[in-house]
C-alpha cells in the first residue's frame, strides 16, 4: 500500500521546494540502503541513508502516516542525508495496523511504540557516525503522535509534526513538550492560521511548504550542547563506577536479586528500582568528560550502557528472570569497550 495521496503531495512539496532552493549546487555525496534493526524484542526493516563522510552527526527517524519503504519516504532519507543528517525511515507497522479498527489498534500500539523504540536505541547505536545527543525525528499525519510520544518519553531531542490535511492541527498536544517540537501544516486562512498559533503554545508553527524552516530548526535543535559540566560538581566517574557498577554496588545488589527464580512482588519491586537508578547515572556520565577519547564517542558508550539497562528495566517490570539476567550479563562488555576507549 502507497502512501495516502495528502501526505505524498506534502512530502512532494517539501522536496520540491527543496531542489528549487538548491539550484545548481551539486549536491554532496551520500550513501543508502535497507537495514535490518535490532531491538529489545523486536526486528523492524528500515531505510538508512547518510552523509559519506563524517562522524558525530547528528540523526533523524522518519515516520510516515502508512509504514511503507517506499517512494517519497525514501526520497525524503536521502534529502536529509544530503542537509548532513543521517536519516533512518522505518517500517514500524508491516501489518498496516494502524488502519484497522480503534480496538485493534488499542491492542497492537505497544507493540508499534517498542519498534519505534527499538529504532531510537538503534540510531543512537550508530557511534562514532551518530552523536547519540542528537537525535530527532519527523511524524506525518498518524505518525505524529508517535514522533510527539518519544519526545514526551525523552527519546528525541526535537520533532516535526506534520499535517497533510488542509489546516488540520494535531489533537491532544501536550501542553509542554518534553522537547523542541515544530507543527507543520498548510491551506490556513489568516485568521484560522492566527488561532492555531495562539493554541500552539511552545510548539512553533510553519505553514507548508516548509523545507528550509525544518531544516533551520533540526540544525538548531542539533547543535552540539555546551559542556554541562559545573564547576560545583562534585560526583566523578571514579565515584558513579565505585557506587553503580561495583560487586558491592547497585549493580552487584541487582545481580543478587536476580540470582534465582522468585515471584515476590516485592523482590521484583527492588530489581526494578535498581534497575532504574542505572539508567538516571547515565546522565551523570554525560555530564562528565571523559578522560581520553572523543565526546562524540563517550556520548555512544553511555547510550550503548543506557540501552542495556533500559532492557533490564522492562524485564524487570514483565517479571522476565532469564531476559533479565541476560541483558545484566551484557553489561560488562559494554563497560570493557567504554574502558578501552576512555580509561
Amino acid at each position: 500500500m502507497s502512501l495516502r495521496l495528502p501526505c505524498r503531495q506534502v512530502l512532494f512539496s517539501l522536496l520540491i521546494y527543496a531542489a528549487g532552493s538548491a539550484n545548481a549546487q551539486k549536491p554532496p555525496a551520500i550513501s543508502a540502503a535497507f537495514v535490518k534493526v535490532q531491538g529489545a524484542g523486536a526486528t523492524v526493516s528500515g531505510y538508512l541513508a547518510k552523509p559519506a563522510a563524517g562522524s558525530g552527526l547528528p540523526a533523524v527517524l522518519l515516520v510516515p502516516a502508512v509504514s511503507d519503504l517506499k517512494g517519497a519516504v525514501l526520497e525524503t532519507a536521502r534529502d536529509m542525508a544530503a542537509h548532513g543528517f543521517v536519516a533512518l525511515a522505518v517500517d514500524y507497522d508491516p501489518e498496516h495496523v494502524s488502519q484497522e479498527s480503534d480496538l485493534v489498534r488499542s491492542v497492537a500500539d505497544q507493540q508499534l511504540s517498542l519498534r519505534l523504540t527499538a529504532a531510537i536505541d538503534w540510531l543512537a547505536r550508530q557511534r562514532p557516525l551518530v552523536d547519540p545527543q542528537r537525535v530527532s525525528a519527523i511524524g506525518w499525519d498518524g505518525g505524529s503522535a508517535r514522533i510527539l510520544k518519544l519526545a514526551q518519553q525523552g527519546q528525541v531531542h526535537a520533532g516535526v509534526m506534520i499535517e497533510s490535511e488542509k489546516c488540520l492541527a494535531p489533537e491532544n498536544l501536550a501542553a509542554g513538550p518534553a522537547a523542541r517540537m515544530m507543527l507543520v501544516i498548510g491551506g490556513c486562512t489568516p485568521d484560522r492560521e492566527r488561532e492555531i498559533r495562539a493554541s500552539a503554545g511552545a510548539y512553533r508553527v510553519e505553514l507548508a511548504p516548509a523545507w528550509n524552516e525544518i531544516y533551520k530548526f533540526l540544525n538548531e535543535a542539533a547543535a552540539p550542547a555546551p559542556s554541562s559540566v559545573s564547576s560545583t560538581l562534585t560526583v566523578t566517574i571514579r565515584d558513579i563506577m565505585r557506587v553503580m557498577n561495583s560487586d558491592d554496588g547497585v549493580r552487584g545488589r541487582l545481580a543478587r536479586l536476580l540470582t534465582a527464580p522468585t515471584d515476590a512482588d516485592v523482590q521484583w519491586d527492588l530489581a526494578r528500582s535498581h534497575a532504574a537508578i542505572l539508567i538516571e547515572s547515565c546522565d551523570w556520565l554525560l555530564g562528565l568528560p571523559p578522560p581520553k577519547g572523543s565526546l562524540a564517542s563517550w556520548r555512544g558508550h553511555v547510550a550503548d550502557y543506557r540501552a542495556a539497562t533500559q532492557t533490564i528495566l522492562k524485564a524487570a517490570e514483565q517479571h522476565d528472570l532469564p531476559g533479565a539476567q541476560q541483558a545484566l550479563g551484557r553489561l560488562p562488555q559494554s563497560c570493557g569497550s567504554c574502558h578501552a576507549d576512555h580509561r
